[in-house]
């Protein structure tokens, strides 16, 4: 029993360790068999190790022209998971477990370095006590498994790189424990996990040199810059088709070669520096990495020394994949050194304030590592990837799912094939394998096929047009040409699945001659959706309600349940929209989603639902801090031509407040906000309960409506098209309404600003008057006792003066142009308008 209470913190940490590892190779798994991994990489990494196990060393084709992985990377690392492959244990399940096991092994380096610089460093040590001490190092291999940035390596596919922090942490224990033997082993296995690890391990090197550390930091500094160098000019200039780095393109924007980007480095530093700060954002990128440890990580500058190498990698690459701390895995060999700088930061403290205030110390460094277990905890809930995250996710595996392995199952194992990228990584155990769509479009050219007739044609096509963007419409102008050329017979043509076999003699199909069974993905059949919101448009189509898919990595997705209201002869076009926080749109579709290219509404049933997965989506709103999307539909492809549309009727909902934006030419199906960096929304309800603006008012008009009050913006300007003034400039401001009674009528919000003149008079500025919502939400669909927040974005002229100005805020009947009065509680007349004195304030206005 003594034993165990003293090893209680090992057995704790054991746990630690174990839950992770469970947890993250089963979400890891469990994304692969729903469909959701990658040809890149998790399917060429286990091509290269399936030949080098069959005898034709790292050769993949998944990425020709390129023939071997050490052309992409140089990753002997690798070389351990072949002796599996020998075994038949191989595949991509095995990598991503073990990947998952080496990474919550990484706890166990840091838990010991913890545990002496807290207790078994003199200086501090004494403060806390071993026991208390002991306890207290658990903190750190907790907030390192909890840092997103991490989990997110994890789960996206394989990649080698992210072995690394376990090795970088077990280098940095053995240089903190003076091993030189096992330093060089960790060393190694960190350069062997890709060729720019090795500049990490020579700047750990330069870290041990500044802190006098000859025997590690000298051999350290030297064999990583030489190992960096032989597989940059050695290694990969004879494999690679170009003689080079074929990821130098990422930074072509500084020269053309590395002489001119050495020049441009140190001779436009301010190029640089708007390149780091402004499109990389660097104060966001090192925010996602400090503030889970509470900003303590920045308490100690040196133990970032490491981190430089992979920090210039990704910031100064122009692929915006590589700014993306928590999506990718880029970042990951920066996890280590951020928990490291945290515990050396909290240790620099406590030994500061040892030297003064030696009882002080114990509740410092308790103190601290509260803090950090704080951060780690809230940032984690915030922005991680575990069951205990707000945005946690469980990938499922659905019948479609287990479906694709029966699929699978049906092509030979030698066959030469080509995959789409998340199909590819389950039939990636072959000698060749494509997902270059290039190689289809040369398929439909007819000319020398593959790649100069250096790789064999493709015997299989294998597509899931079900989950297939289809950008720039590659199912149509691809998959559908090529079954319209002829040569490739259907094998398996069954929800959504598509297994195509190259036959010479196989006759042209068109679409409609695939079975009935291959656009099963399409139907809705029995089952119900999330948002039962319901409108008819036109005489043609009704929505029967929609799903929101949420996906941190990618943008929200809608699934729409449609239903014909007729026999239709005709292929509607069926568009999402991207509206901005106003209601103006920014975006629309412009190609068909998958379910509307195989089964286009000229097809469907009267009696049949229909569902329409909108996956192939235009925009990007990751800056956008907050946006709505809407729906039209229309006989034509242009969406920009409001004329074309069909007006939509909203069933009368009592639970949502139903918004028909564009003129009443669309259907707003939901409102979204950025929260933690992730989007988070839904269909606006109805809202009953008055919420707290920013300025309360309590003016009632006609006793038909009441503001509550109002919320101001800051005037801006801008490159803003959507206001017809000769300005774009504005400002915004939210109206709070409470309809005190049922209106059956529509009534007109004005917003006047009025510059008042020493003289008492009064001179109107500008104005904007529109229905409320900006027509979307009209007071007649109103309900009593309903609140209704209505933005407004009032246009502001350039030469408008600085100072303060009034408001006038009311509504008018359009018809007539009477303004409601504003009344007392008795009744009594009191104004036409709402003033609010000296409610905006402008300084300067600039372009």
């Amino acid at each position: 029993m003594r034993a165990i209470r003293r090893n209680a913190p090992h057995i704790v940490l054991g746990l630690l360790s174990v839950t992770f590892v469970v947890t993250f190779a089963f979400l890891a798994v469990q994304r692969h068999f729903a469909l959701e991994s990658n040809g890149m990489d998790l399917g060429n990494v286990d091509q290269a190790l399936w030949n080098t196990a069959h005898g034709d060393f790292m050769a993949f084709t998944n990425m020709a022209p390129l023939r071997n992985r050490l052309a992409l990377h140089v990753e002997p690392i690798l070389l351990l998971f072949v002796p599996f492959y020998w075994l038949g244990l191989g595949g991509p399940v095995a990598l991503l477990l073990v990947q998952a096991a080496v990474v919550g092994l990484g706890a166990w380096p840091l838990f010991r370095l913890a545990q002496r610089a807290l207790w078994q460093d003199e200086s501090v040590g004494g403060a806390v006590g071993s026991r208390v001490g002991a306890w207290l190092a658990l903190v750190f291999p907790l907030a390192y498994l909890l840092m997103p940035a991490l989990e997110a390596a994890i789960l996206y596919d394989f990649h080698a790189v992210t072995l690394a922090p376990t090795f970088l942490l077990f280098a940095f224990y053995y240089l903190e424990t003076r091993r030189p033997g096992r330093f060089a082993l960790a060393a190694v296995l960190a350069m062997a996990c890709k060729e720019d690890m090795a500049l990490t391990v020579a700047s750990l090197g330069l870290y041990a040199l500044v802190t006098r550390r000859w025997r590690f930091g000298l051999p350290a500094l030297l064999g990583g810059i030489v190992w960096f160098v032989v597989a940059l000019s050695v290694v990969q200039p004879i494999f690679s088709p170009t003689g080079g780095n074929i990821q130098a393109v990422r930074y072509a924007w500084l020269g053309r070669d590395l002489p001119e980007m050495v020049g441009t480095l140190l001779q436009r530093p301010e190029v640089v520096w708007q390149h780091i700060w402004q499109r990389a954002n660097l104060p966001a990128y090192l925010g996602g990495l400090l503030l889970p440890t509470g900003l303590l990580a920045a308490l100690s500058p040196l133990t970032w020394l490491p981190t430089l190498p992979t920090l210039a990698i990704n910031l100064l690459s122009d692929n915006p994949f590589t700014w993306r701390l928590e999506e990718f895995h880029y970042a990951a060999p920066l996890t280590p050194f951020v928990l490291i700088s945290a515990l050396w930061g909290i240790r620099a403290v406590g030994m500061r304030i040892a030297r003064c205030w030696r009882t002080a110390t114990r509740y410092v460094l308790l103190g601290t590592c509260a803090w950090l277990f704080i951060g780690a905890l809230g940032y984690h809930y915030a922005r991680g990837f575990s069951p205990l995250a707000r945005p946690f996710r469980l990938p499922s595996v659905t019948a479609h799912a287990h479906r694709a392995q029966e699929v699978f199952a049906q092509i030979p194992p030698e066959a030469a094939l080509f995959a789409q990228s998340n199909l590819n990584p389950h039939v990636s155990g072959r000698r060749v394998l494509y997902y270059d769509p290039q190689l289809l479009t040369a398929l439909l050219q007819g000319g020398p096929c593959c790649y100069d007739g250096t790789l064999p044609p493709p015997d299989y096509l294998l597509f899931d047009v079900s989950t297939l963007v289809n950008q720039d419409d590659f199912q149509r102008q691809v998959i559908i040409a090529l079954l319209k050329q002829g040569g490739w017979e259907p094998l398996v043509a069954e929800d959504g699945f598509l297994l195509l076999r190259a036959t010479p003699s196989a006759p042209p199909l068109e679409p409609d001659q695939l079975p009935p069974a291959f656009t099963d993905f399409a139907r809705a059949e029995d089952a119900l959706p999330q948002h039962p919101i319901m409108a008819s448009f036109g005489d043609a189509l009704r929505l029967a309600g929609f799903d929101l898919r949420f996906n941190r990595a990618e943008e929200v997705q809608v699934v729409l349940w449609m239903e014909p209201l007729r026999p239709l002869d005709e292929d509607l076009f069926i568009a999402l929209y991207l509206l901005d926080e106003w209601g103006v749109p920014r975006g629309a579709t412009t190609v068909d989603q998958p379910a509307l290219v195989w089964h286009p509404t000229s097809r469907w049933q009267v009696g049949e639902r229909v569902r329409i997965v909108f996956n192939t989506l235009p925009w990007y709103t990751r800056d956008m801090s907050a946006f709505r999307l809407a729906l039209g539909v229309m006989r034509g492809r242009d969406p920009w031509q409001p004329g074309i549309r069909l007006t939509p009727h909203p069933v009368a909902d009592a639970r949502y407040a139903l918004r028909l934006p564009s003129e009443g030419t669309l259907l707003e199906l939901a409102r979204f906000s950025q929260v933690f960096g992730m989007p988070e929304g839904g269909p606006v309800e109805r809202l009953w309960q008055v919420p707290r603006p920013q300025y309360q008012v309590n003016a009632s008009l006609g006793n038909l409506i009441r503001l509550v009050g109002y919320d101001l913006q800051l005037p801006t300007c801008g490159d803003e098209t959507s206001i017809t003034v000769t300005t774009a400039c504005w400002f915004g401001m939210v109206l709070y309404w409470q309809a005190q009674q049922d209106m059956p009528q529509d009534y007109t919000v004005f917003v006047h600003v009025i510059d008042r003149m020493e003289a008492g008079e009064e001179r109107l500025l500008t104005q904007r008057d529109t229905m409320p919502d900006d027509g979307a939400y009209p007071t007649h669909n109103w309900q009593a006792g309903e609140v209704v927040v209505d933005p407004v974005r009032v246009p502001l002229p350039r030469e408008m003066p600085a100072g303060a100005f009034d408001l006038f805020v009311g509504m008018y009947d359009p018809v007539t142009r009477e303004r409601l009065p504003v009344v007392s509680a008795t009744g009594e007349v009191l104004d036409d308008k709402v003033v609010l004195r000296a409610a905006l304030q402008v300084s300067e206005l600039r372009r």
